[in-house]
């Protein structure tokens, strides 16, 4: 996204000068790819929410025990999550970086 930022000095009889500066905001991968999970879905699998991305895989589920929510990606654990909405955010940060 475009953003144009612009620095005005205000002088005694008003407005000085105006001076603009472009500049680009990348967007957030990991919240891209989250959304994108979200839209592919999430399906259960015994207890385990699972959601496929392209050749990847992303698993999450609750861990009652632990009071907290266990993710991974591909296979590889990773840490624990307070919530289910941390949890997907977490699987999507990883496949950002992979994909």
């Amino acid at each position: 996204m475009s953003l144009t930022w612009a620095s005005c000095e205000v002088g005694s009889n008003g407005l000085h000068s105006v001076e603009c500066a472009d500049d680009l905001i990348e967007a957030d991968r990991a919240a891209a790819v989250r959304k994108k999970l979200d839209a592919i879905g999430w399906s259960n699998e015994a207890g385990v929410l699972v959601c496929r991305y392209g050749a990847r895989m992303a698993a999450i589920w609750d861990d009652e025990e632990a009071g907290c929510w266990g993710w991974q990606v591909d296979g590889l654990p990773g840490d624990r999550a307070s919530t289910i909405c941390e949890a997907k955010f977490r699987c999507a940060e990883v496949l950002a970086q992979r994909c």
